[in-house]
């Protein structure tokens, strides 16, 4: 995603310019101000590049040394790099089934979840269960991790997405009763 976001700055800020819209004070903050934010981007990217070292050392120390070689799915060797920088929240995989919507409880909208699977169901795969970010307040099951859904999905994996009550509709322990319907 941080990729996304500077494509659309630096999109932005050149359109800005060639029509001459850079001229006052406040469009010059505003250009000082997408800078900025692209330089944190690329940090975040930068940073996001490297995850695979510290996994591939996690996935040692636990699994041992020779993991690779007991992973019955495929691992990508290479990044598909057109894909990350052109059309990352564009392409699906077209290997992943994702079946929407499923209700888990009594709570309407706020209960639905997702599944995630490779098309050929792959017995005994791995689950992961994911729950959106948002402290409690915001957020949903369909937005902030699709890729690593997708991604985790083509390799084997069942993956799940699920919303659960918000603050105000819910509190403490409503959240973790909404988890605990999930997992069951």
């Amino acid at each position: 995603m941080p990729f996304v976001g500077i494509h659309v700055l630096v999109a932005s800020t050149a359109l800005a310019a060639a029509q001459g819209d850079l001229d006052s004070t406040g469009a010059k903050v505003t250009a000082a101000v997408a800078a900025v934010t692209t330089i944190g981007l690329s940090v975040s990217a930068w940073r996001g590049l490297r995850t695979d070292q510290v996994v591939g050392q996690a996935l040692e120390e636990g699994l041992g040394t020779g993991w690779r070689d007991r992973v019955h799915v495929p691992l990508r060797r290479h990044r598909p790099w057109a894909r990350i920088l052109l059309l990352s929240a564009l392409m699906r995989r077209r290997d992943v089934r994702r079946i929407p919507d499923i209700s888990y409880g009594e709570a309407g909208r706020r209960n639905p979840l997702d599944v995630y699977r490779r098309r050929d169901a792959p017995k005994s795969a791995p689950v992961l269960i994911y729950f959106h970010g948002g402290g409690y307040t915001s957020g949903g099951k369909n937005r902030e991790a699709r890729p690593l859904l997708y991604r985790l999905a083509s390799q084997g994996w069942v993956c799940i997405s699920a919303n659960y009550r918000l603050r105000p509709q819910t509190t403490f322990p409503g959240h973790q009763i909404d988890a605990k319907k999930v997992i069951a």
